[in-house]
């Protein structure tokens, strides 16, 4: 039996999110690169989207439930959006006018304050925007930037879908 069309629509952001997740995963253990906080937050958004998506596909909410689980997703895919606009634009400035990176791991050892991890996700750092990879010619934040792009087109029309009686 085939899903209905949103359901349909959720399976295929869910699959989005789970590929950028494995393409993540496999460049940071597998290549060794060293993720940003702002591409640790760009992270977090797709698995955040990809939980969302896989709920929604699972639950199989009513109509308002559908509308709830489109309108969640698309502000988490704008979040992700926004996150890798911000990297795009900061590795596109001049060299030297960011501080010096402290250490990607600052997220992870839990030993700073929200704040001071929200100040080093939002200003970023120098080498944390250094661009050490890049595949036909474009930089792991703009490849970013196009999944998110798709995945809140999908989600602005998951949530279209909900408007109309036969979705």
């Amino acid at each position: 039996m085939f899903l209905d069309g949103s359901r349909s629509l959720f399976l295929l952001v869910f699959s989005g999110c789970l590929l950028g997740m494995v393409i993540s995963c496999y460049l940071e253990y597998a290549v060794g690169l060293v993720p940003s906080p702002l591409c640790l937050a760009q992270r977090f958004c797709l698995m955040g989207l990809g939980a969302l998506s896989l709920l929604a596909l699972l639950h199989a909410p009513g109509r308002r439930g559908r509308q709830l689980y489109a309108g969640l997703a698309l502000g988490v895919a704008l979040t992700g959006t926004v996150a890798a606009l911000r990297q795009i634009w900061l590795q596109a400035g001049p060299p030297g006018s960011l501080p010096d990176c402290q250490s990607a791991g600052v997220l992870r050892n839990g030993t700073r304050a929200v704040t001071e991890v929200l100040q080093l996700v939002l200003h970023g750092r120098a080498e944390c925007i250094d661009v050490s990879w890049s595949l036909l010619g474009m930089t792991l934040p703009e490849w970013s930037l196009m999944l998110f792009i798709l995945l809140l087109g999908l989600c602005g029309w998951t949530l279209g879908c909900q408007k109309k009686p036969g979705c």
